[in-house]
C-alpha cells in the first residue's frame, strides 16, 4: 500500500487518539516527526537535482569522450609521440666533436685542475 493511501486511515486514526488526552503526547510527537521529515527531505531533494544532473552531464561527456572523440585523436598522439621519440633517438647524445676526436684515436680525456685541494 502506497503512503499516500494510508494516510486518511492514520489521520482519522490520528483524531479519534486526539480526543484521549494520554495518547495526545504521542500524536504530536508523530505529527512532529513526520512533519521534521518533510522539511528535511524537501530541501535535500531540491539541492539533489543539480547534483544529479551535473553527475549524468559528466557521465555522459566521459562516455563522448572515451567511445567519439578518443578514437580520433588517439591515432594522431599516438604518431606524433612515435615521430618524437624517433627524432630524439636519431640525435646524437655524443657532441660531433667529439665523435671525430675518438675517431681519429686522439686523446678525450679532460685533465682535471688542481684547485688546491689536496695541498
Amino acid at each position: 500500500m502506497i503512503a499516500w493511501e494510508r494516510m486518511p486511515s492514520l489521520i482519522r486514526s490520528a483524531r479519534i487518539a486526539w480526543g484521549i488526552p494520554e495518547l495526545r503526547p504521542f500524536i504530536l510527537q508523530w505529527a512532529a516527526w513526520k512533519l521534521l521529515r518533510f522539511i528535511i527531505s524537501v530541501p535535500l531533494a531540491v539541492l539533489s537535482i543539480p547534483l544529479v544532473a551535473f553527475s549524468l552531464l559528466a557521465s555522459a561527456l566521459q562516455w563522448i569522450s572515451e567511445t567519439l572523440i578518443d578514437p580520433l585523436w588517439s591515432p594522431t598522439r599516438a604518431i606524433t609521440r612515435k615521430m618524437r621519440a624517433n627524432i630524439a633517438a636519431c640525435r646524437s647524445a655524443i657532441p660531433p666533436d667529439e665523435i671525430r676526436r675518438r675517431a681519429l684515436g686522439e686523446s678525450t680525456t679532460i685533465l682535471a685542475k688542481n684547485d688546491g685541494a689536496g695541498e
